[in-house]
């Protein structure tokens, strides 16, 4: 599923109030207060960024040949990545003809907090505390301390500078500055809030600025001063009517909140009680795997009606369906707030015949209407369910499940035989592979599509992760029902019973011990293994002894359990491509877990367990500060392709919380 624009989006608050008490806020509830996971990730300007609360703008820290103690950015999150700035609020300090900037590099002091990010150095007796936290979804608020570390009181003149990348340049709106970014609206606003005394005043203007006290300030030792600034991204002129900032506000409570928040998440997920999480090493892993989501999370703007996660902050700009549909399942552990409205934004497009589109973005011009994405929504919907209890967003979500299950067997089911197949809109073999999520899989190299209907058309192979997905949307869909007190539900059950002994009967090979795609007209198996041929048993559509040979298959290290186990395809075939396979033999974290869980569900905990324990020790990057990736070289456990991955990180947080089967 690669991406093919990243449109962007964020906004501004203003606030003007007097920050009495420090930047950050200590908890005490031990593992579950955010502080205790510092530096999870490490920020790098080239490719892990940090941005909360579903803001469109994000920031990161220099590397070695940048500007020393800043904070790089804003990045635009739009289909140009562009960098605003190397830095908008670089601090100087004069005194008399001194200037205490920049400090040794080797001073600075960085730690990336969950939701928090904290820079802080010491130059000629000044120290210097910055701490970057986001006010909302369209405001960053940088907060700045001075204390004088000297015996005697320190006369300053502090100003902050910045420098525009490109043709951008300043406007000055008296104590606010404006960058226009684009014709259409797209506005950064920089704006003080000065908690002392004195007004600031702008001393440059076009590609430079400066923001200046108008008076010296004197620093008494021991005593610090707070100054704190908002950057705020509006998109477009919608966006800016539509704005509605909450005030007044003071930062502190800013500080207080967000602290809350994220204390919050963490104390929901070590609420779940998994043996997994009573080990440091992995708790620090699944405080990454929110972190990762929450960075890529993006606030509703334009025709993105509700707020979603993306695939990465690296690349993406829109939400994808079935990456969607496990990213809220992971939110189910820690926002389920979260997780609904990503099913929601999804479910905004759903067309007058149930069908969902692949992806969807700020232009919905530029929404994939050519195919979607395998059927994983009522699974999401009943993780949140599990999750919370909420009979309202059951009741609201079924009928729209039910028709987005219809629409699979009246459009992908060609010989209407009860097994379904993937395909398009458009008749074209590429957005049928695409539908199913695994775009260059081995087991369509010799595909063809047959028509169906106008817009309909299917790959002539019926594949076994649809049809075991689709037993299961029958099985859950039936269980809402029940809940809802609605009469269908025994018609879906008796359905899932006759896909059951279809699946089993055509797509199971007793003599492989696996299950395999077929041939949509003869029925054939297409003997090619792939990581589609333990989703059975995530499903749990095989039967206990069949589940027993298709574990004994991913244990054979010359197949499946390689040094990074369970690769997308099968490790002895000579298209085995691990290194830039895409899905021909790369790992990905998804279909690791399908097949991990899959294994618990029929009792094979200890092969379970062990393949975890590779999974987290061999991925590079896993337990150290290293972001989560797209995915991984199964011989290696090199990381590939995308950095910052969502549903990478979705799925480890999953297989880090399992279910008691």
């Amino acid at each position: 599923m690669k991406s093919n624009r990243l449109l962007l989006i964020l906004n501004w608050l203003v606030i003007s109030v007097v920050f009495l008490g420090g930047c950050r806020y200590q908890a005490v509830n031990g593992s579950k207060d955010r502080n205790q996971f510092p530096d999870l990730l490490k920020l790098n300007n080239s490719f892990t960024f940090f941005a909360d609360l579903g803001a469109w703008h994000a920031y990161s820290v220099p590397g070695k040949d940048g500007i020393p103690g800043v904070f790089t950015g804003p990045y635009l999150l739009d289909s140009n990545k562009f960098c605003v700035s190397e830095s908008l609020l670089r601090l100087i300090h004069l005194s008399g003809n001194d200037t205490l900037f920049p400090p040794a590099p080797e001073s600075i002091k960085v730690t990336y907090y969950p939701g928090q990010v904290d820079q802080s150095y010491e130059v000629s007796g000044i120290e210097v505390n910055q701490v970057l936290e986001y006010a909302d979804n369209r405001s960053a608020l940088f907060g700045f301390t001075l204390i004088n570390r000297t015996e005697s009181p320190r006369s300053l003149n502090p100003f902050w500078e910045g420098t525009l990348a490109g043709n951008l340049v300043f406007i000055a709106h008296e104590n606010r500055v404006e960058i226009p970014l684009r014709s259409d609206g797209k506005t950064l606003i920089i704006q003080p809030v000065d908690p002392n005394a004195g007004n600031f005043e702008i001393i440059r203007e076009g590609k430079e600025y400066a923001y200046r006290l108008n008076e010296p300030v004197t620093l008494k030792p021991g005593v610090p001063v707070h100054y704190y600034f908002l950057q705020t991204y509006l998109i477009d002129s919608a966006d800016q009517r539509q704005y509605q900032p909450v005030l007044p506000v003071k930062p502190e409570e800013i500080f207080r909140s967000n602290l809350d928040r994220w204390n919050g998440y963490i104390t929901r997920l070590m609420n779940s009680n998994s043996q997994w999480l009573k080990e440091e090493k992995y708790r620090r892993v699944a405080v990454k795997a929110i972190m990762t989501l929450i960075v890529n999370w993006r606030s509703a703007v334009g025709d993105l009606l509700h707020d979603g996660i993306t695939p990465s902050v690296n690349l993406y700009d829109g939400f994808w369906a079935w990456d969607s549909w496990k990213h809220a399942a992971a939110c189910a552990l820690f926002d389920p707030e979260l997780g609904k409205s990503n099913i929601r934004a999804m479910f905004d497009y759903q067309d007058e015949q149930g069908m969902i589109a692949d992806c969807i973005f700020i232009g919905k011009s530029e929404n994939n209407l050519r195919d979607t994405k395998p059927p994983l929504a009522a699974w999401a919907v009943d993780e949140i369910f599990k999750s919370t209890g909420d009979t309202a967003f059951l009741r609201e979500m079924l009928p729209k499940l039910v028709k987005y299950h219809e629409w699979w067997h009246q459009f992908r089911d060609h010989d209407r035989n009860g097994l379904c197949e993937y395909g398009s809109t458009d008749g074209t073999l590429e957005a049928a592979a695409w539908e199913s999520g695994m775009d260059n899989a081995v087991r369509y190299d010799s595909a063809k599509m047959v028509k169906n209907a106008g817009n309909a058309w299917s790959l002539d192979q019926e594949s076994v992760d649809l049809n075991s997905f689709l037993y299961l949307e029958k099985i859950i869909l039936a269980r809402m029902m029940e809940n809802l007190k609605d009469e269908r539900k025994d018609k879906l059950t008796a359905e899932a019973e006759q896909l059951k002994i279809l699946i089993n009967k055509y797509m199971y090979d007793p003599e492989a011990g696996f299950y395999f795609d077929i041939k949509l007209f003869d029925k054939s198996r297409i003997p090619l293994m792939g990581s589609e041929g333990w989703h059975p048993l995530w499903a749990g559509v095989a039967s206990q002894e069949q589940a027993s040979v298709v574990a004994a298959v991913m244990a054979d290290p010359k197949k499946f359990n390689t040094f990074l186990p369970l690769p997308t395809f099968q490790a002895d075939h000579p298209s085995f491509s691990p290194g830039n396979g895409y899905w021909r033999g790369p790992i990905w974290l998804d279909q690791v877990y399908f097949g991990i869980d899959g294994l618990r569900k029929y009792g094979f905990n200890e092969q379970a367990d062990a393949m975890l324990i590779k999974t987290l020790n061999n991925a590079q990057g896993m337990l150290s500060d290293g972001p989560f990736y797209e995915n991984y070289h199964p011989l290696t456990g090199e990381a590939i392709e995308i950095a910052n991955f969502s549903w990478a990180a979705a799925h480890m947080l999953m297989m880090l919380t399992p279910p008691k089967y």
